[in-house]
């Protein structure tokens, strides 16, 4: 089984390369010979006319990333691993349209900014599943930032299946969980992208942290409390 998952995201992984570098490989070939269709080859070029190239290319980058993800993550059964391959490879179906985006003398500013706003969007889904897993790593070369990533995705993790058994049942929790995943995906995506958030996100992230582990101290202090008058 996993000799047939690494060779399937070997050869999406090549259509995706190509598509980046332009450069066809031996995967990329082989690939299309079997059936997987290529990202549209003129997509800088259109995209740039609506300044999405570079998010575009952010998209591609992190679904390949999160196709290794996949297959090489320790914490996943699975069950987990093909129902997530499965989940990017829906991606790379919206991927594969927005690709074929053209900008024509009848295309409006609205269409324009409806397919800005699917790559931003498709961008982030791809990101949050792969922290909502625990998969997600920083490439930034500040060891304090990357240790603060890790820290708070795996703490968020066990709250948010804390959450789903009852453990946490305080008011705001799964806001206060919501609002967590969201900031690492803007962490994430920034630091890929744009790196708007230099300097400020180690702050960030660990005033989340500690908004995180209140939630669980107070969830702890009830569960005591609770036992005691049991």
């Amino acid at each position: 089984m996993m000799n047939t998952l690494k060779r399937a995201v070997q050869l999406r992984k090549g259509v995706l390369f190509t598509a980046l570098r332009g450069v066809e490989d031996k995967d990329f070939v082989t690939a299309i010979r079997a059936g997987l269709p290529p990202i549209e080859s003129g997509w800088r070029k259109q995209l740039a006319r609506i300044n999405s190239e570079k998010r575009f290319d952010l998209v591609l980058r992190i679904l390949i990333e999160a196709y290794v993800a996949a297959l090489i993550g320790e914490r996943l059964l699975q069950s987990e691993r093909l129902a997530f391959l499965r989940k990017l490879d829906n991606y790379y179906v919206v991927a594969l349209e927005l690709s074929k985006f053209k900008k024509t003398a009848t295309s409006t500013t609205t269409d324009d900014a409806q397919a800005a706003k699917k790559i931003s969007n498709l961008a982030s889904d791809i990101a949050m599943d792969v922290i909502s897993l625990g998969l997600a790593r920083l490439c930034t070369q500040d060891e304090a930032e990357r240790a603060a990533f890790k820290n708070l995705q795996e703490l968020l993790i066990r709250c948010s299946m804390e959450a789903v058994s009852g453990k946490l049942h305080e008011e705001g929790v799964a806001q206060k969980i919501e609002n967590t995943r969201v900031l690492l995906a803007l962490v994430f995506l920034d630091d890929r992208c744009e790196q708007k958030l230099h300097g400020n996100c180690l702050h960030s992230l660990k005033q989340a942290t500690l908004q995180i582990m209140d939630v669980r101290a107070l969830a702890e202090i009830n569960s005591t409390e609770n036992c005691a008058k049991e």
